[in-house]
């Protein structure tokens, strides 16, 4: 069990530790520059770098988008501008399932609707969700409860 860090005020996109991406993708990313940049066939070249082109990708949609928690209310952060909902503006905060099924990774979602989001990729003005990980939850309670907002609702 992972232990529940209540004083963090940021988390990534994914709940997959960062270490963990680098060790799986660097050396990959190591032998697909060596494939783009030596004498290879043109197929290889464009594979090798459509895989680079999906790590980044895949880095800045899982690690560069965050969650923040300030006073003012949560913000998910991207490189071009972010969202910010007020704390008097959120309605309902939960965790769900998209999708359902065996294994299938729980989101925690902010929104100021009184629905919870529709499915994973269901962000916008309205709601902020992102994968749910040890503490999350609670630290986004904690901050709200903070701020004299009403009580939280599950889903």
């Amino acid at each position: 069990m992972q232990p529940v860090c209540r004083h963090r005020r940021s988390w990534p996109f994914v709940r997959t530790p960062i270490a963990i991406y680098l060790i799986v993708m660097l050396p990959i990313s190591g032998l697909m520059l060596f494939l783009a940049f030596n004498v290879t066939l043109a197929w290889m070249k464009w594979s090798a770098a459509t895989v680079l082109a999906l790590t980044a990708i895949g880095f800045y949609k899982g690690y560069v988008r965050r969650l923040v928690l300030t006073d003012k209310g949560p913000r998910l952060v991207r490189s071009f501008g972010s969202i910010e909902i007020p704390w008097s503006g959120v309605r309902l905060i939960g965790t769900y399932v998209p999708g359902g099924g065996v294994g299938a990774t729980e989101y925690v979602f902010i929104t100021t609707r009184d629905t919870p989001p529709v499915g994973k990729w269901d962000i916008d003005r309205d709601t902020i969700q992102l994968q749910n990980r040890p503490g999350l939850f609670e630290s986004i309670e904690d901050a709200r409860k903070r701020q004299g907002s009403m009580s939280l609702a599950t889903s």
